[in-house]
């Protein structure tokens, strides 16, 4: 294939700049899409696909506290639900997707 057909396959197009991330998960369920970024600041960013419609990205602002940085994210299999684990074994529950589509 030439160098110019490549060229036209996609796009490279940076989301978000300037985050230092230390943890992250993604799940698909159809046609939706949700990733997780924990930042070292201790927020974490949703950004969600569905489809067609235009992509969302929302901050969710996280405890200060040295025992509830975040050690471990993931998401429920139905991509509803952000499972978050604490240092100090806590465990937070996020409803992830009706954050970021209020149709859900």
């Amino acid at each position: 294939m030439s160098l110019l057909l490549l060229q036209d396959i996609f796009e490279l197009k940076c989301l978000v700049k300037n985050i230092d991330i230390r943890l992250n998960c993604r799940i698909e369920n159809g046609v939706k899409q949700l990733l997780a970024l924990v930042t070292n600041d201790g927020d974490i960013i949703l950004y969600y696909n569905y489809g067609e419609l235009p992509s969302v990205f929302k901050r969710i602002p996280w405890f200060t506290e040295s025992s509830k940085i975040i050690q471990a994210v993931c998401f429920d299999p139905t991509a509803t639900w952000l499972l978050v684990v604490c240092f100090d074994a806590s465990l937070y529950i996020i409803p992830a997707l009706s954050l970021v589509d209020k149709k859900h």
